[in-house]
């Protein structure tokens, strides 16, 4: 998603949790110059004082908590030291896991120019007159657009092919008005389509047009004038050479042919407008006020001609005939609008705010309007309350509401589109690999020729790589969705501190005898994260290096590393450790520091091919410490070697949790597995012949019956007529799978989320493949021996 946001056409910018820069996208760092990585180091590269980034920063957040989305502009520095403004739409709604809020912007850099010099220009008006008006309007246009013609003109009233022009000036002088015949020229478009800009080659595309050919016309910029929707006349820039700035030009028309328009309303309506209320003036285009008195259900003292449009009757008639406004309202809607209006008597200062729909009584089309009511007190006579309100067009804000929920829909499906997708593939991958690792596993309990022994571990060692890349990939998935948990448990310091293959390095292993003994945490997860990290350092480190891992408890110059106090820490009564992985190799150079926890990220090719992997594995420990409340790091001097920090809370266990744990302990120290009372009858469930193979040989030697069903239908056929100690479920099977055929054998009886899936089914224990010997026998043991033998529960 991430990659999408930075490859949209306009300015985009999100915020993650922390309020720190998550996207920053390629048109930004095109105008500004500051990549990403910049930004996201130091968002202060935007803005020349320093203390505009935190007055950024903290509006954005004051802003949010008010409203869903505003606009707002930010002034910014470029890498050249130019200034640009962006107005950006902000939003906090439809954020995702990582955000916590975004804009859209555009860069109005010319426009917030052009409107500055249109100021400029209006507050140096002095003409008393249209003509004068007129006059210094086309002067001012001329002369700062830099084009050598330019003209206003209107309608002619009795011609519909004509317009006589107000003012002109041509090379800075004013020439006297004409009438200008519209046909075949390219004033001719403007009047009856739209706005028109022609860079060059006018005199070609307009042979016809004897004014062009007479002035030595190149170029043509024309704007239509507007007075109560209708043109009236039109605003035209001609030059002598090619247009080298359009959209200057053409911002500056924009903003010159609104003040003649307005000039034109405006003497043509000034005596209507002085007996106009002051609010009428100052609506915008979408927004229509309101007020009534004294029952302020529906407008009725004040009623705007926008206002009256969204219901599609006049003006007068809606004064008239007031149930007109509710008989406008949706049906599904009136309710809601009669609900917030119902109690005005006892509104509060703030704003009433409700969203309705409205059906137009002519074409019938809906339009969605927003209502802001306020209740006020007449200065007249202060015994009357007053309802005034304001309506907006919010239609297309809806439409692209609706448009970001299919959007949101979209990625949802597509995300689990590829859930699906890895998980189909993570099954036919352990599939073939149970009985790879399984055979292997059998083979190194015979006896074999050295080379041969050795050959066969390399063997070994190629699948359980290729099993951790499948897992890592699922682990990655998991970690998208938001579905890797973490799972507490009670563990002991000692099933970390045993050597590892070092591939020809030093391993040094040291834990701080200020450690307590047995503490709470996820040992998977850990032992995942510290696994990677250790196999990193080895990987990396070369032949006659060391590596060294250390457990201690942090000391105050840590937690200032993290903007932490040791009070703030020590208060939330957990235990905190600081694991250190060391190394002497590569080392990694301060460039790509920033970046090596980032998904499928790898230094550079060279390593890629020299070193293996995926890219993921240092994601994955970021993300599984980040779920855990802990904090990893990284320190390393290219050459020198690499220091790798993670910082976690731990719980002390209760004393029945330590008692267990000892006692556990000393039972997988025991040995070999031992039966209870007499050999298992053991139903294996399992639809690949490799894997029943394998199994079947795995428990061959402990003397064991063993019967194979090849599907869940053929499971509970052999359930319903034998009795077994212990029945081994694969899960996905054809005809039908072990989850359903669990569920129907529990009837006869009476992946985390795999596992959970199996569990909740009524399985006892949930094995993923490729099952090793080892883990096979430890499962049966703990549900076939002693007091973990598992009994109906009705006795």
């Amino acid at each position: 998603m991430e990659r999408r946001a930075r490859r949209l056409p306009g300015l985009f910018v999100a915020l993650d949790r922390e309020g720190r820069v998550a996207v920053w996208s390629e048109e930004c760092e095109r105008l500004t110059g500051w990549t990403a990585a910049e930004v996201r180091r130091d968002p202060g590269c935007l803005f020349p004082d320093p203390d505009d980034c935190a007055r950024v920063r903290a509006e954005w957040e004051a802003r949010s908590r008010m409203t869903l989305y505003f606009d707002w502009e930010w002034h910014v520095t470029c890498r050249d030291r130019s200034r640009r403004t962006f107005s950006w739409f902000s939003c906090s709604i439809f954020t995702t896991r990582c955000w916590s809020k975004w804009a859209l912007g555009r860069d109005v850099t010319h426009e917030k120019k052009s409107k500055e010099l249109l100021k400029e220009v209006a507050l140096g008006f002095t003409a008393t007159s249209a003509d004068d008006f007129f006059q210094q309007l086309v002067r001012h246009l001329t002369s700062a657009s830099g084009m050598e013609l330019g003209l206003v003109g209107e309608l002619h009233p009795k011609r519909a092919d004509s317009i006589r022009t107000l003012a002109t000036f041509i090379d800075g002088q004013p020439v006297p008005n004409i009438e200008y015949h519209l046909d075949g020229s390219p004033c001719e478009g403007v009047v009856k389509q739209s706005a028109r800009t022609l860079r060059s080659g006018v005199q070609a595309m307009f042979p016809e047009d004897e004014v062009l050919k007479d002035l030595g016309v190149e170029s043509y910029v024309g704007r239509p004038l507007y007075s109560s929707g209708k043109v009236i006349g039109l605003m035209v820039l001609m030059s002598r050479k090619p247009i080298c700035d359009a959209e200057r030009a053409e911002t500056m028309m924009e903003i010159f042919a609104g003040r003649a328009s307005a000039e034109f309303e405006r003497r043509q309506h000034e005596l209507a407008m002085k007996k106009s209320d002051l609010l009428f003036r100052q609506v915008t285009d979408n927004i229509a006020p309101w007020s009534t008195s004294p029952r302020p259900a529906w407008p009725s003292s004040t009623t705007p001609a926008r206002f009256a449009t969204f219901w599609g009757y006049p003006p007068a008639r809606l004064l008239l005939e007031p149930d007109l406004w509710f008989v406008g309202v949706h049906p599904d809607d009136r309710a809601l609008l009669s609900q917030a209006h119902a109690g005005w008597s006892s509104w509060a200062d703030d704003a009433q705010v409700c969203e309705f729909r409205v059906v137009h009584a002519q074409t019938g089309h809906e339009r969605w309007l927003r209502d802001r009511s306020w209740k006020i007190w007449n200065t007249a006579d202060s015994l009357e309350p007053r309802v005034v309100g304001i309506v907006e067009d919010i239609s297309l804000e809806r439409q692209a509401l609706e448009h970001l929920e299919k959007a949101r829909q979209m990625a949802e499906e597509a995300s689990t589109a590829k859930t699906l997708f890895l998980a189909n593939v993570s099954h036919e991958i352990r599939t073939p690999l149970q009985g790879v690792l399984g055979m292997l596993e059998l083979l190194d309990s015979t006896s074999m020729a050295p080379d041969q022994r050795d050959n066969l571990h390399i063997a070994k060692r190629s699948a359980e790589h290729m099993l951790f890349l499948v897992n890592d990939l699922l682990d990655v998935v998991r970690i998208e969705k938001g579905k890797l948990e973490i799972c507490p448990g009670a563990h002991l310091w000692s099933r970390f501190a045993h050597s590892s293959e070092s591939h020809g390095v030093d391993f040094d292993v040291s834990l701080s005898p200020d450690l307590p003994d047995i503490v709470v945490g996820d040992t998977h997860r850990l032992a995942q994260v510290l696994d990677n990290i250790l196999g990193n350092a080895f990987k990396f480190t070369s032949r006659g290096g060391r590596v060294t891992f250390t457990a201690s408890l942090p000391t105050t110059d840590v937690y200032q590393r993290l903007g932490r106090s040791s009070d703030d820490m020590e208060q939330q009564q957990q235990r905190w450790v600081l694991f250190s992985v060391a190394d002497t190799g590569i080392g990694i150079t301060a460039d790509k520091l920033p970046h090596i926890f980032d998904a499928f990220y790898q230094v550079d090719a060279v390593h890629t091919k020299k070193y293996a992997g995926l890219g993921m594995g240092l994601k994955i420990c970021s993300e599984l410490v980040t779920m855990m409340h802990g904090w990893l790091w990284v320190d390393s001097t290219p050459g020198k070697g690499t220091t790798f920090y993670i910082l976690l809370p731990f719980d002390q266990p209760a004393r029945e949790s330590e008692e267990e744990l000892r006692e556990t302990e000393r039972a997988e120290a025991d040995g070999p597995v031992e039966v209870a009372h007499k050999p298992l009858d053991i139903l294996l469930v399992e639809d690949n012949i490799v894997n029943q193979k394998v199994i079947c040989r795995q428990l061959a030697p402990l003397g064991y019956n063993i019967q194979i069903a090849n599907n869940g239908v053929e499971a509970i056929e052999k359930v319903s007529t034998t009795h077994f100690d212990v029945i081994l479920m694969d899960v996905q099977m054809p005809v039908m799978d072990g989850l359903t055929a669990t569920l129907k054998i529990r009837e006869l009886e009476m992946n985390q989320e795999d596992k959970e899936k199996c569990l909740t089914a009524g399985m006892d224990d949930y094995l993923s493949k490729p099952v090793s010997r080892a883990r096979l026998l430890q499962a049966l043991r703990r549900w076939t021996c002693n007091s973990t033998l598992r009994r109906d529960p009705e006795g």
